[in-house]
Order: structure tokens, then C-alpha cells, then sequence
């Protein structure tokens, strides 16, 4: 991908700036942290950011008498370009309600007592969805006892082999 580059884990964007705006950015080169190790996340928002960058590279050819207060608010402008485009995804709609809010709590609530009861009883596979590393367990769930759980007092806990 152009403009963009790799560093650590995180991936960043990268542009230079043209010759001619140097002197007034007193940079040499625009870079931005796309706040993303995920490849494609990275090239929809390196795209955004390089829309972000062509349009400051304009307004500053098309207005040469900018004051130094204008130049800031135009590089601020770029610079949150991402944090402005993330919040949007983030924040699709309006603070929820009271209401709505005790009606989540309660759902969670449902949902963990039952990831307790599932996970006590040994049946990995009702709880893969809240413990990805239950799954990784749940492929050795021939070794578990056949009898429901609390049937033989024994909660549904693996099988051990005595060795004899």
C-alpha cells in the first residue's frame, strides 16, 4: 500500500510534502498513526487520511497569506482526521436510556449466570461464544462424564485415570 507503513505492530501514514509548502509547514513529511495493526482497517483509513492530505496541500496553494493561527487549525484538522472518523463509527447513535441501560444490565446479568452454570457443569460447548479458549477445551469433551451435571453429585468434572 502506498503511504503507509509498518511500525512495531501499529500501522502509520506517510506522505511528503510537496517542495513548495515545506517552508510554510516547516515539515518535511505528514505522519499519522492509523491506530490499527489490521491491514485492511489500515488501507480504508490511510485512504481517508491521504483525501485529508490532499485537501490541506490544496487549501494552503489556494490561500498564501494564512496566518499562522489558519496554518495551525488546517494541520489540526488533518491531524484528526482519524480520531474524527473512529468516533463516528464508535458513537452511531444517541447516549441510550435509563431504561435501555437496565435492560443491557440485565441481559448480562441472564447471560453470565448462565456462562457459570455452563462452565460448573463442564459444557464448554454453551460457552465458546464468551471464551474463545473454552473451544480449545471443549475438543477434548469425549474425556467428560456422560452424566448430566449435578446427577452423581460430581458437578460434571473430567475423568481421571488412576493408572491401573
Amino acid at each position: 500500500m502506498a503511504n503507509v507503513v509498518l511500525r512495531g505492530r501499529i500501522v502509520h501514514f506517510r506522505r511528503r510534502v510537496p517542495d513548495t509548502l515545506r517552508p510554510r509547514l516547516r515539515l518535511t513529511e505528514l505522519v499519522r498513526s492509523l491506530a490499527t495493526s489490521d491491514l485492511r482497517a489500515a488501507k480504508a483509513r490511510a485512504c481517508r487520511v491521504y483525501l485529508a492530505s490532499e485537501s490541506l496541500f490544496t487549501a494552503l496553494c489556494a490561500t498564501p497569506m494564512l496566518t499562522e493561527d489558519q496554518l495551525a487549525r488546517l494541520v489540526q484538522d488533518f491531524s484528526g482526521t482519524i480520531l474524527d472518523g473512529d468516533g463516528q463509527g464508535r458513537l452511531p447513535h444517541a447516549a441510550i436510556t435509563a431504561d435501555m441501560r437496565e435492560r443491557r444490565v440485565a441481559q448480562y446479568e441472564t447471560m453470565a449466570a448462565q456462562t457459570r452454570d455452563a462452565l460448573a457443569c463442564n459444557r464448554l460447548e454453551e460457552v465458546g461464544w464468551a471464551c474463545p479458549g473454552s473451544m480449545v477445551l471443549a475438543q477434548f469433551a469425549w474425556i467428560r462424564r456422560q452424566e448430566p451435571c449435578g446427577a452423581s453429585g460430581d458437578r460434571g468434572l473430567p475423568v481421571r485415570s488412576t493408572g491401573a
